[in-house]
């Protein structure tokens, strides 16, 4: 249902930025992903590669999962140290350093709760391979990575602790501005070990299902204008988003 709300909605949740979503086994908390985009020292297989390895990080750690039902993210910060093309027999080879942040942050209260910096060299026949090339040199089993993410869920779970009540006034508050986006992604990543757990989850579903009913409104005014103009398959692709759940679910049936 988390995940429903945040794609029918049509929002965008990271502009600008590619989220991964993936979940492969239990814990009491996720960390989604935030990536950049391609450019052009990276392109978009290496910016895939990058992010491939670092949900296997995440899973590989017992302390947490892969998921994308909060606002707490692993995300990459990558520097250019240096490159330069040194002979290499039959053709010239471009070596490149790179330095990469890995950091994990709230995006909601934009708290850090942990970041490491790891320095890598690759090589290869141009810039772009060479610095493909250092990236596939991480290793996601690292104990460095895992120290990394359990001192994060310590963290985690320490301000969530510390800050419940101030948490869940925010969360009304963004529920009344209609961010209903934002205030379930706050309440998502509330730990189940946090005091206010429960309250969060609750809460979460109650703000889910009136964002529901909003959004149910918006979505059969679009069918009937669809349908105004004979546009069946866009009147039958908006009805599919009703929610069953919502106040408007009669209406979409008929």
């Amino acid at each position: 249902m988390k995940l429903r709300f945040s794609l029918l909605t049509g929002l965008i949740f990271l502009s600008g930025m590619h989220v991964a979503t993936a979940q492969t086994k239990s814990s009491d908390m996720t960390l989604g992903l935030l990536m950049p985009d391609s450019s052009a020292d990276m392109n978009k297989a290496t910016i895939t590669k990058l992010g491939t390895k670092i949900v296997q990080m995440i899973n590989n750690s017992d302390q947490v999962i892969y998921g994308t039902c909060n606002s707490i993210v692993v995300y990459p910060v990558i520097s250019i140290d240096e490159s330069g093309v040194v002979s290499g027999g039959m053709q010239n080879i471009t070596v490149t350093t790179v330095e990469i942040s890995f950091f994990i942050r709230d995006l909601g209260s934009k708290v850090v709760y942990n970041s490491i910096t790891k320095k890598l060299k690759g090589s290869g026949s141009n810039k772009m391979q060479s610095i493909a090339n250092a990236i596939n040199q991480i290793k996601p089993a690292d104990d460095i990575y895992q120290k990394f993410i359990a001192d994060a869920k310590t963290k985690i779970v320490k301000y969530y602790t510390d800050n419940c009540p101030t948490i869940m006034h925010k969360a009304d508050n963004l529920a009344a501005k209609e961010d209903y986006e934002q205030a379930i992604s706050m309440l998502e990543s509330v730990p189940t070990s946090a005091p206010c757990s429960k309250d969060a989850e609750t809460k979460a579903i109650a703000i889910y299902k009136k964002a529901m009913n909003v959004i149910c409104a918006i979505y059969i005014k679009r069918a009937k204008e669809a349908i105004a103009v004979n546009d069946f398959n866009a009147a039958v692709e908006a009805l599919d988003v009703v929610d069953p759940n919502s106040n408007c679910a009669p209406e979409a049936n008929k």
